[in-house]
């Protein structure tokens, strides 16, 4: 008797649940370290905001040291203005990574303060920078 082969035409039961299974061990072992990158990735963009302020506030400030001393609140406004930050923000004077800028007077001087909350794994705050710069004009 001459029997005929049949053409499979699709995948078996168990072929699908075996990829269903890789898939599965594959995405547990993946999804907590790209969470963990996503958390590193944002420390490393608050440290690197926090220390480019620093940097611009030196250089602006020895850029204005020949035309008398810089006002504390000239100082803010033109790190807001590098860091395109909107005049009437309504973010508090907040940058992307939540850093902060403020301008005050203290002892007769102007005063900035630079602070960054660092964050940590599942959002919450590492650690806080703060950067005072003294010895500016008052407002």
């Amino acid at each position: 008797m001459n029997r005929q082969t049949r053409k499979r035409k699709g995948f078996t039961l168990m072929e699908i649940i075996v990829v269903v299974i890789i898939i599965g061990v594959l995405s547990a072992i993946l999804i907590p370290r790209m969470a963990d990158s996503t958390s590193n990735a944002k420390r490393s963009a608050a440290l690197t905001e926090h220390r480019t302020l620093i940097s611009e506030s030196n250089i602006l400030i020895s850029k204005s040291a020949g035309l008398g001393k810089l006002k504390a609140s000239e100082l803010v406004t033109q790190l807001k203005v590098l860091f395109d930050v909107p005049a009437a923000d309504d973010t508090g004077g907040k940058l992307s990574c939540g850093t902060t800028i403020v301008a005050s007077n203290s002892g007769g001087e102007g005063v900035v303060t630079i602070t960054t909350a660092i964050p940590a794994a599942g959002g919450q705050v590492a650690e806080t920078k703060v950067y005072t710069i003294n010895g500016l004009a008052k407002d």
